[in-house]
């Protein structure tokens, strides 16, 4: 796992890791952590996954990753509904800390 961020970008890991090839692609993140236990070499995984998961190694790349944009849709109905923004309140701060 390379530095346990959950919003880094993957083209960030040839970067860090001068002359890195892929040699498996996969947008699963279960996959992905499988193969980086049996030997296939790094993979970007969420801190959640990457520290659960047996075999798996934290790997610095020290420098801070990019960071994504996440975006929330909803219908322009629900947009005064009390419990959507409560929903959001707390993911936004979960997301932010």
């Amino acid at each position: 796992m390379v530095g346990g961020y959950p919003a880094i970008s993957t083209t960030t890991l040839p970067v860090a890791l001068f002359r890195s090839t892929a040699v498996s692609r996969s947008n699963n993140r279960d996959v992905q952590a499988r193969l980086c236990a049996l030997g296939a070499g790094l993979a970007v995984l969420p801190a959640a996954i990457g520290d659960n998961t047996q075999g798996i190694e934290r790997v610095s790349v020290n420098e801070q990753p990019p960071q994504r944009t996440i975006w929330v849709g909803y219908h322009r109905d629900l947009r005064r509904l009390a419990r959507l923004r409560a929903f959001l309140d707390v993911a936004i701060a979960r997301y932010v800390s």
